[in-house]
């Protein structure tokens, strides 16, 4: 066992500590393209990607930087064992659907840039990041912080509720947490309206690609925002 141990690290190249430390790509990023100002890995589960524009976005505000990269990615590489009641027996996520019973996991890369003028983004009025708390369970959604978490970004934006709209939840595909969820998004955002508010998940056509998932919510809200102001101006 030594020396097969042994055989190991004469074989390891000079990327084998740094590759095995997922921590090591935001640097190796940064270094790659010449980048500069605060630089991290951000892990927060699914709302990894999403939570890096956030604190991109706050860098910006307070000048740290004057624009920033945020990126997601999820590659599957090993076979996914038992799942513990938490992935759909059909391998799809069926957001909002009475048929939800679970999500499909999915791989993706998701990177945007942002900047002060705001011209590389759609504009970014508001974010907020929040922790659930206690709940019922260490992954039950919690519909009050999920409220207190959107209107703290709409009074970072200075926007009122009825000048949202469009929205995209999470979505997850869970008979538990997507009610909870929509309960959240209509006591913030579906009361005293003038409007319709639009409500969709890319995760029902592309399932849930975790990690990188929210950021991928924010581009197809973008990529809906472009389409629109490109067929108004038509």
């Amino acid at each position: 066992a030594l020396q097969t141990s042994r055989t190991a690290l004469q074989r390891a190249s000079a990327f084998a500590a740094s590759g095995e430390q997922p921590h090591v790509a935001a640097g190796r990023i940064a270094f790659a393209l010449d980048l500069r100002g605060p630089t991290a890995m951000i892990n927060t589960a699914c709302s990894s990607a999403i939570v890096a524009v956030h604190t991109g976005a706050a860098s910006i505000r307070t000048a740290e930087c004057p624009s920033a990269l945020a990126a997601g990615v999820k590659i599957i590489l090993l076979p996914f064992g038992v799942d513990g009641g938490v992935l759909a027996l059909d391998g799809r996520s069926k957001s909002f659907d009475a048929r939800a019973d679970g999500y499909g996991r999915s791989e993706a890369i998701a990177a945007t840039r942002l900047d002060a003028s705001g011209e590389a983004l759609t504009a970014l009025a508001g974010s907020s990041v929040h922790a659930s708390g206690r709940g019922a369970s260490l992954t039950a959604p919690n519909g009050s912080a999920q409220s207190v978490a959107m209107e703290l970004a709409l009074a970072r934006g200075s926007l009122s509720a009825s000048e949202v709209g469009c929205m995209q939840p999470q979505g997850l595909g869970s008979a538990l947490a997507d009610p909870i969820e929509m309960r959240a998004v209509m006591t913030v955002l579906g009361t005293n309206r003038l409007s319709a508010l639009a409500i969709g998940c890319h995760k029902a056509n592309a399932s849930h690609s975790e990690a990188p998932s929210g950021l991928m919510g924010l581009l197809v809200a973008q990529h809906a925002l472009q389409q629109l102001q490109s067929e108004i101006g038509r």
